[in-house]
């Protein structure tokens, strides 16, 4: 959902949910790569894009922990080495 209560408290997405075809190996791949590109979350459009475009969330600046909030989190990370798909 775009919009929550509390998030410490909400449940905004279910624990799991029956998938509506099967699901590939080729699937799950490309879902951990996912850093919600065409989205109205994407990462690489707009002020969470910073000046070069990237997705990627380095440690904040000093000025940064002077703003409330916090950037969306994608599922793929920059610093993810490995992933295991079992």
């Amino acid at each position: 959902p775009s919009e929550y209560d509390d998030l410490r408290k909400a449940s905004p997405y279910p624990f799991s949910i029956a998938p509506h075809k099967k699901v590939s190996l080729k699937l799950v791949m490309a879902v951990m790569r996912d850093y919600l590109q065409g989205t109205k979350f994407d990462l690489t459009r707009g002020i969470a894009a910073g000046p070069f475009g990237t997705p990627d969330r380095y440690n904040p600046g000093k000025g940064e922990a002077a703003v409330s909030g916090a950037w969306e989190r994608p599922i793929a990370l920059f610093r993810t080495s490995d992933s295991y798909v079992v």
